[in-house]
């Protein structure tokens, strides 16, 4: 599946790390966290970045995205 990512969230300027946001080509907005990307750094990732990802829920917890990769420009 596709997106966008519409947030980044870092975790502060001296910790690496964080999470995000992608809204996918369903218009769902999907958590991310900084350790399901694949290259590419979370120091790296900026909103509007295209990218492409595998889906999947956890119940009570809301829709994720996991193996994010950033897609050709």
């Amino acid at each position: 599946m596709t997106g966008i990512v519409s947030a980044v969230i870092r975790k502060s300027e001296t910790r690496k790390g964080g999470y995000g946001f992608i809204l996918d080509e369903t218009h769902t907005e999907r958590f991310f966290h900084a350790s399901n990307l694949r290259d590419i750094t979370f120091e790296e990732l900026r909103e509007g970045t295209r990218v492409e990802f595998e889906p999947f829920s956890i119940p009570g917890k809301g829709d994720r995205a996991e193996d994010v990769r950033v897609l050709p420009r």
